[in-house]
């Protein structure tokens, strides 16, 4: 199931935690759909293309931590914070998620960008 996740092929939607982690409802798992390996590597190539290589390897890498390392339009707005917010503070932002258990629903790409959007509000 992992590397399903991990290739971009289902996702898994965290339930909500609103009375505790004990008593949280089951995850729910998604089919995303198969996608052509040439289109997705031509439409990487096009990302570095437009951002650079090295900061879409970085953002990829980023991307891995919240389960969308194969997810280009997750990597193409890693990207684009890194370039808005500094990439030491996407940095701190992945860190703060990266610690977060595998199965925690706050492990999300959408939970790095409230910690950014907090860390521009200076809380």
């Amino acid at each position: 199931m992992q590397a399903l996740r991990d290739f971009n092929i289902i996702d898994v939607k965290g339930s909500q935690i609103d009375a505790g982690y004990e008593n949280r409802a089951p995850s729910t798992t998604v089919f995303l759909g198969l996608y052509d390996m040439r289109e997705f590597e031509q439409n990487l190539a096009r990302l570095e293309e437009a951002y650079g290589r090295e900061l879409i390897i970085k953002s990829s890498e980023y991307a891995i931590v919240v389960f969308k390392g194969d997810d280009l339009g997750v990597i193409e707005e890693i990207a684009k914070l890194i370039n808005i917010n500094g990439a030491a503070n996407v940095d701190k932002a992945f860190k703060i998620v990266e610690q977060k258990s595998p199965d925690n629903p706050k492990r999300t790409f959408g939970y790095v960008i409230g910690i950014l959007d907090k860390m521009k509000a200076g809380k």
